[in-house]
């Protein structure tokens, strides 16, 4: 019995596309990793809950314990929970963008990286895809300290641009972390490194 001859390979693949026509599938390669992120957090909604409860515990229980108590002073009188409030804010940020780089080693243990990679995407679409994704769910998170930051007594000056600011700063600073974590992800070899 004769066995069959090998598929043939298909008519386009990464490294025979010219750089030309790479850079015009980079944004939709970019928009559709992220795409799969969001997919990701519509199926799992309990992911931005449990991602908020960081930030109200930082903020009601250690905030209100220490401004109550006078043991940190602040610059120029600030209310400590008015001074703690944007720390909270970039912590949870930064958090959101360092699970990035780890979900990227789960997928690699899992084998869904692999398959990734054999796809005509270039690897920078799969970073930057990642990255644009994080800076969603950090935005998700300026809305939720906000929201407790009021709830607790937070003065803040709520004018549009600054919450439309605070909201790029937190996403330009998550997804650069997010391309950050991913980057080293993908240079490490183990899980426990």
């Amino acid at each position: 019995m004769a066995s069959a001859a090998p598929a043939a390979p298909p008519a386009v693949w990464a490294d025979t596309v010219p750089a030309h026509r790479q850079w015009f599938w980079l944004p939709s390669r970019v928009s559709t990793f992220c795409l799969v992120e969001w997919q990701k957090l519509r199926h799992d909604r309990t992911e931005l809950l449990t991602r908020a409860i960081q930030p109200v515990l930082w903020l009601v229980i250690f905030g209100k314990t220490f401004s109550h108590i006078h043991a940190i002073s602040t610059p120029n009188g600030v209310p400590y929970l008015d001074y703690l409030t944007p720390g909270v804010l970039a912590q949870s940020t930064l958090f959101v963008a360092v699970f990035y780089g780890i979900q990227v080693i789960w997928e690699r243990d899992a084998g869904v990286l692999s398959k990734l990679m054999v796809t005509p995407t270039p690897r920078s679409a799969l970073v930057l895809g990642k990255g644009f994704a994080a800076s969603v769910r950090a935005a998700a998170q300026v809305i939720v300290v906000i929201v407790v930051a009021l709830l607790i007594g937070v003065h803040l000056k709520l004018a549009p641009w600054r919450i439309v600011g605070s909201m790029a700063a937190v996403a330009l600073g998550a997804a650069f972390f997010a391309c950050l974590s991913v980057t080293v992800a993908g240079l490490v070899l183990s899980r426990e490194r």
